[in-house]
């Protein structure tokens, strides 16, 4: 079964398409890494599988086939013959899979090792035939994201060690010792299996890009002008270039080489090379004639070099990088720069229909990032899934920006006070640095036209700031007295680009508007199905039209343009586009793909209804099962996992389910099959999900409220007075045993289809304890127990500290559950909640008997400032804390919210459900009843008392609770009463749920009971709640 599967996913990933798509546009791929084994012989490699050769010192380069579409971001070559070429591929969902091809031709022929076997991978080294070493990205699965092998690469063993959010570059020196950089300013150093974190100053969140050992010294560079050197690869100190802090702060250095004494620093801008003779204490700028980023350098000796980098640029010097000429290119400029706050706002159908299809350059800059001090690791290959995903459309480059942190909690801050935030990181300069790094965009990438986000009075405030350094950097980029550095110091010239527009969502009055939907006989399909696979990357869903507003321009006539590129001028082959690909298309054939196209928007149409009851799912349903057949695998795959991920979107799971399963079962060689079997796994291990099925918004519940004179008794809503009257709440029993069985049953049937997709997907933790709730329900208790020791055989992190890796701690809580013995320190906190004989009186005070015995779950800071001072006062002024009670009817929660004197807000006069609440501060109150740590219920209230709801993110689900909100000057208290025939057929005595309170403070920072947390859910971060009592 894993053999075939693997086959198919290899043929998948090798054959074209059913449908026709534009050729890949191999000449203007980055090229990322270079490497030379001799004077003559080299490799460089990059985007698209791209794998450059050159047998003459670079002067001239020819493409080896790879087969593949990976980004590829380190190679190493042992002699002329045995070489390795790593990189990473880009799924839906934030999934990464490490590529790591082979040859022993020297790269006649390339073969894949392995598919799915380790996270996406940035640097390889092997120190002979057998032992090698790779790095990349951290997972759930292998979170140091580093490994070795001793068999030439058949079997890699994962280094021990703390999550880590991503590794770009490793050195090692003669004794074996390797260094490691990474992201979120992370250095490390390796040997012997294991890793130890370097000891450096705080680097405000640079990732550290390159580096390398030299004969005397290690040497790392990265982002804001950071290098480094170290004389033993633990201890670090920052190295002065020399320059001003403007010129400085304009380099984010992605490139390190050394010969002897002699050093090379370089990236963006690409225009400059910074260069030290001896080893580091003095520094001298190199000239290169590029302006585009450099990725990659290599120093045979003291004078001769390469640098390759966007653009599919190849450069080298060969005299010691005083001049430099480019052997190859793909193009000098951009013709389109996107200038967006977040990479998830990029037009990628405007990549796909102006780069794609029309061949002009198009470059991408992602000006905002993910903060390191609150994000999850996984955003740490946010960049480079960016890159992968502009690639993926069409476009021809991408870069994300580090020095604009974007915390979850600072969403809905007004402009104002976001500005605010990012002046703490740059002394009060944030607006100056924004304006900064937008010119330096424009001078760069040279475009003829800028796009940036929506001139909209409901646009964010990450949105609005950039608007606006959009407009000032399209009119001052053309100043040589704007930021003058960047021309005398780095080498850039001025540059005024012709128009820049806004997008403008479905803006009628946009003079410029695309029908993403129209057939592009160029694509093959429509740009907004040709988007797709990269807007799934992101996270996003492709959209239908896009309009664009004129907002500056220097151009007679602009204000008529209907089209982004009227008035460009620029020849295929040009500086700024593609060359003719030369395809020729059959009639035939176009109408048969533009059939097929019309036939997915029909589906599609049918289950994207606004009113889907009206069009009917069954309609839906029948549809998909009978016109998919009757479309190429490709678009039959895809079109069905738009389908059922938009039902999975719209609360409609039992729809999502059909369609999942449809995908899985007939196109299960398909890359977006594992994307349906993940989903299946987690939706029958739940009992959240089972019981919402259940339930379905159909209980036949008395409308009822605590009433003060009943003693805390359910009473009639409309009763007055002191009336008596008491309803008997109706239970559930829709459920059946049997029906229980059978549904968890299915979660544990995707087991053996998912360990086919490879060990990245079968060794994931969340996997496995969706895998041991499922074992549970169905009664396979010693199945689980062994299940759960098998996970932890053989590894360290049986050993592992709590908080070094929280999925870990997560199947860990599981044992400590089962077996004290194995585990006698809960790797969780760990709370409790009594059974009390009186309800509470729920009017908010937390006076009742219940709550003065009740434990308290006091919350603390897990994101915040990184200024102590700031991190303290948050903690300080925003005391918050928790607790928790039950009866035989219902669960209990109190929150209590202190805030500083000023900040109350008015109570809400009728709530209404699922209130937005963003920019507002708030509290998430998040349940999972059987520790799958993939499914939960979660409960929001907000400081104005206003209530939002959802069941595994569905927000349709709308059950029946009660609550008491009161305000105050110095804080504010809420109290819940949920019906547990809301959540759980099951009395709750003796059981033990995942559950996590947390507060969200927009601008100040989250504090939880169990950590991590963000202004999302964390199901990695719950802790255990036990149920004492009945």
């Amino acid at each position: 079964m894993t053999r075939r599967l693997l086959a198919l996913l290899a043929l998948f990933a090798l054959a074209p398409a059913a449908h026709a798509q534009p050729p890949v546009a191999f000449a203007d791929a980055a090229v990322r890494a270079v490497q030379f084994v001799d004077k003559d012989e080299g490799w460089a490699v990059g985007d698209d599988g791209v794998v450059w050769h050159s047998i003459d010192g670079g002067a001239h380069w020819e493409r080896q086939k790879t087969g593949s579409r990976a980004s590829l971001r380190g190679v190493h070559f042992q002699n002329p013959y045995t070489g390795w070429a790593v990189g990473r591929l880009d799924a839906p969902n934030g999934v990464s899979a490490g590529v790591m091809l082979k040859t022993a031709d020297g790269g006649l022929t390339w073969e894949e090792v392995g598919v799915n076997v380790l996270p996406g991978l940035h640097a390889v080294r092997f120190f002979d035939d057998k032992n090698g070493f790779v790095c990349g990205d951290g997972s759930d699965a292998f979170p140091t994201g580093m490994f070795h092998t001793a068999d030439g690469g058949k079997t890699w063993r994962p280094v021990s060690g703390a999550r880590s959010p991503g590794w770009r570059a490793a050195d090692f020196d003669a004794q074996g010792t390797g260094v490691v950089a990474g992201v979120w300013s992370r250095l490390a150093v390796v040997r012997g299996g294991a890793l130890a974190d370097a000891d450096l100053d705080p680097l405000g969140g640079r990732a550290v890009h390159a580096i390398k050992n030299t004969p005397f010294r290690w040497v790392a560079a990265g982002d804001g002008g950071l290098v480094m050197t170290s004389d033993d690869g633990r201890r670090w100190g920052a190295v002065n270039l020399g320059v001003p802090a403007a010129v400085a702060m304009s380099c984010d250095f992605r490139a390190v080489a050394a010969s002897g004494t002699h050093v090379w620093v370089a990236g963006r801008p690409g225009s400059v090379v910074f260069h030290s003779p001896d080893g580091g204490k003095t520094w001298e700028t190199q000239k290169t004639n590029l302006t585009t980023p450099v990725l990659g350098m290599h120093f045979l000796d003291a004078t001769t070099g390469w640098a390759v980098g966007e653009l599919g640029t190849i450069a080298r010097t060969t005299d010691g990088g005083r001049t430099w000429t480019a052997s190859r290119t793909g193009g000098g400029r951009a013709a389109v720069l996107f200038l967006n706050a977040h990479g998830r706002g990029a037009p990628l159908d405007l990549a796909a229909l102006v780069g794609a299809a029309d061949g002009y350059l198009c470059a991408a800059v992602n000006v905002m990032s993910a903060d390191p001090a609150t994000a999850h690791p996984r955003a740490g290959a946010d960049a480079a899934r960016f890159a992968q995903a502009v690639r993926l459309a069409g476009g021809a480059a991408a870069e994300t920006a580090w020095a604009f942190p974007l915390p979850g909690h600072a969403a809905g801050l007004p402009p104002r006070e976001l500005l605010a935030t990012w002046d703490r990181l740059h002394d009060g300069k944030a607006n100056e640095q924004l304006l900064r790094q937008a010119v330096l965009a424009v001078r760069m990438w040279q475009p003829e036209v800028v796009v940036t986000d929506p001139a909209a009075a409901d646009a964010g405030a990450a949105e609005v700031l950039v608007l606006h350094a959009a407009r000032e950097a399209f009119r001052q980029a053309a100043d040589p007295a704007c930021f003058p550095e960047q021309i005398t110091a780095l080498g850039l010239h001025p540059w005024a680009p012709k128009k820049l527009y806004a997008l403008a969502g479905s803006d009628p009055a946009a003079a410029v508007k695309y029908d993403l939907t129209e057939f592009v006989r160029e694509l093959g399909e429509s740009a907004r199905d040709a988007a797709e696979p990269a807007a799934r990357v992101l996270g996003v869903n492709p959209v239908s039209q896009r309009s664009l507003k004129l907002i500056a321009h220097r151009q007679d006539g602009a204000e008529a343009h209907s089209k982004l590129t009227d008035g460009f001028g620029l020849a295929r082959g040009g500086v700024a586009r593609r060359a003719e690909s030369g395809a020729k298309f059959d009639p035939v054939a176009t109408e048969e793909r533009k059939a097929a196209a019309q036939k997915r928007r029909h589906l599609e149409g049918l289950a994207f209804a606004d009113n889907l009851d009206l069009a009917g799912a069954d309609r839906a349903l029948g549809a998909l099962g009978a016109e998919l057949p009757k479309l190429p695998d490709d678009i039959a795959a895809r079109t069905a996992h738009a389908v059922a991920t938009r039902f999975a979107q719209t609360g409609k799971w039992a729809e999502a389910r059909e369609v999942f399963a449809l995908l899985s079962m007939k196109y299960p060689g398909h890359p977006l099959a594992v994307d349906g079997y993940r989903w299946l796994l987690r939706y029958h291990a739940g009992t959240e999900t089972r019981r919402r099925v259940e339930v379905q918004q159909k209980l036949a519940f008395g409308r009822v409220s605590f009433d003060p004179l009943g003693g805390g008794k359910v009473v009639q809503a409309g009763a007055t007075g002191g009336s008596k009257t008491i309803v008997e709440e109706d239970v559930y029993r829709l459920h059946d045993p049997a029906m229980i069985v059978k549904w968890h049953q299915a979660c544990l049937d995707m087991e053996p289809k998912l360990t086919a997709f490879g060990p990245l997907y079968s060794r994931d933790p969340a996997a496995w304890l969706a895998l041991l709730a499922a074992r549970r329900h169905v009664g396979k208790h010693a199945e689980a127990d062994a299940f759960l020791r098998e996970y932890f055989k053989g590894s360290d992190a049986a050993t592992m500290p709590p908080g070094q890796d929280h999925w870990r701690d997560c199947l860990a809580a599981e044992l400590w559950l089962a077996d004290r013995t194995l585990v006698p320190t809960p790797p969780k906190p760990v709370a409790g909640s009594a059974f009390t004989e009186t309800r509470p009186l729920l009017d908010g005070k937390l006076d009742d008997p219940c709550w003065q015995a009740a434990k308290v779950l006091p919350l603390t800071a897990t994101s915040a400032s990184n200024r102590p001072d700031d991190a303290a006062a948050f903690a300080a002024g925003y005391k918050t804390e928790a607790k928790f009670a039950h009866d035989g009817q219902y669960l209990y929660v109190a929150v209590s919210c202190a805030h500083p004197a000023g900040k109350a807000v008015a109570a809400v006069a009728k709530r209404d459900r699922d209130a937005d609440m963003t920019g507002r501060d708030r509290v998430d109150i998040t349940l999972d009843l059987d520790r799958d740590y993939q499914t939960y219920y979660r409960f929001q209230v907000d400081q104005r008392g206003c209530l939002a709801e959802d069941c595994w993110g569905d927000r349709t689900w709308n059950p029946k609770y009660f609550v008491a909100f009161v305000p105050g000057e110095a804080g504010w208290t809420c109290e819940f009463a949920i019906p547990l025939a809301e959540l759980t057929g099951d009395r709750l005595g003796g059981r033990a749920w995942a559950v996590n309170v947390s507060r969200v403070v927009p601008g100040a920072g989250v504090q939880t009971w169990s950590g991590p947390a963000d202004a999302e859910p964390r199901p990695e971060g719950l802790g255990l709640l036990r149920f004492e009592g009945r």
